[in-house]
């Protein structure tokens, strides 16, 4: 497999490829993935310190996904170097990932389900944003049915904490979206978001936006992106090589430099094991 190579891309023209991480495709004849010890029930939150932050509702456990804990038993080590790589995040707070891709269905929700269960397992405390208001996918995907959620805090019906769920054994918190919600909603509270995600990243330390694809239809708007980009220190593009190309990734990616996000990495999904 590919070492990560992180770069930084500020210019949008650049033709320079950015850094580059490699993830398999995993068979479905893997192992279990290891084991790890729960934590002691709110352990996270007072390691976090967040205690100005305290999430109304709680699972018992974080229900990661067979196959994000397939990818994050397979690439832990794609997933370490770019966990260090970001961890520290910018000065006085901690690192806020955007994950994003070209198209749907290219493993991005996953990946992004990948990180929270590798980073939270590692007992550093996380907190996954869904932001795609045409699909929002990580509450189904986590098993949780959500009674508040991020477009309440948005919409001024609810605070921050009262929409955020927080796992009971393990430093993991969901900020959910539910399906439906416009994009105009998200755009409005533009200003809200940034600030709630200012917050999270104090309390938490590392923040991972679930977003939409910043090609195709139902793309991750300008208006967003650009006000996102503040708050932004790295971005993912994931690249399903079976149905995408390099310079389909590349152009994601230099959309993403215009908008005023100034490190991003290719993350390449779906190679086979060989080619890794």
């Amino acid at each position: 497999m590919s070492e990560l190579r992180p770069e930084s891309c500020p210019d949008a023209s650049s033709p320079s490829a950015p850094g580059r991480v490699v993830l398999p495709h995993a068979p479905q004849t893997l192992p279990p993935p290891p084991h790890f010890e729960p934590l002691p029930p709110r352990a996270a939150a007072s390691a976090a310190g967040q205690a100005s932050l305290r999430p109304v509702y709680e699972v018992p456990h974080m229900a990661w996904p067979w196959k994000a804990q397939q990818l994050a038993a397979e690439a832990w080590r794609q997933i370490e170097q770019l966990a260090q790589s970001y961890l520290q995040g910018r000065a006085g707070r901690g690192a806020v990932w955007l994950l994003t891709g070209t198209r749907r269905g290219e493993g991005r929700t996953t990946l992004a389900l990948a990180l929270a269960c590798h980073l939270s397992r590692c007992g550093r405390p996380v907190v996954l944003v869904d932001i795609d208001a045409a699909h929002p996918q990580l509450a189904e995907q986590l098993g949780i049915e959500p009674a508040a959620a991020c477009d309440d805090v948005l919409a001024g019906r609810l605070p921050l904490e009262e929409a955020l769920i927080e796992s009971a054994c393990e430093p993991a918190v969901l900020l959910p979206l539910r399906a439906g919600v416009s994009a105009t909603l998200i755009q409005a509270g533009q200003v809200r978001l940034v600030g709630m995600i200012r917050r999270l990243a104090h309390a938490y330390g590392t923040v991972l936006l679930d977003a939409a694809p910043v090609l195709r239809s139902e793309a991750l708007g300008d208006t967003l992106l650009s006000g996102l980009a503040g708050v932004i220190d790295a971005a993912l593009v994931v690249l399903d090589v079976r149905h995408a190309t390099h310079a389909e990734a590349l152009a994601a990616g230099r959309r993403l430099a215009l908008a005023g996000v100034s490190s991003w990495h290719i993350a390449e999904n779906y190679v086979p094991s060989q080619a890794a």
